[in-house]
């Protein structure tokens, strides 16, 4: 039962789990609005506007623990991108400055799909 939030249905109800990416194309059975991502962004939110108002410096530190193993997403994340939006893993031999260079590439080929303009909690 401690992993069916991060693993998917099978045909049968059986828990598929995301290790060596063997199900990363299903959805995981945890909804969107209740996973661990949207119950941090609703808190950083909420901590957000308690502040607005208030004249004291403050820190927040949002780390999100997503995407992690087992690579299972709630829908509709989970299908958002295929292997062709991946680039491929940067290995040791490739220079820093190239590897810099190809995540930039691909920072720049993911920034249309990011609403920045939105605080709404999925």
């Amino acid at each position: 039962m401690e992993h069916w939030a991060i693993s998917a249905a099978g045909l049968d109800g059986e828990a598929l789990n995301g290790r060596l990416m063997s199900h990363a194309d299903k959805p995981a059975r945890v909804d969107k609005a209740h996973s661990e991502t949207a119950y941090m962004t609703s808190r950083a939110i909420d901590f957000l506007r308690e502040t607005e108002s208030d004249p004291r410096p403050w820190v927040l530190h949002l780390s999100y623990i997503k995407p992690h193993w087992p690579y299972i997403a709630p829908a509709p994340y989970h299908a958002l991108y295929t292997d062709d939006d991946v680039l491929p893993a940067a290995r040791w031999g490739v220079s820093i400055l190239e590897g810099m260079s190809r995540l930039a590439e691909g920072r720049a080929q993911l920034r249309p799909r990011v609403d920045e303009t939105s605080f709404e909690t999925v």
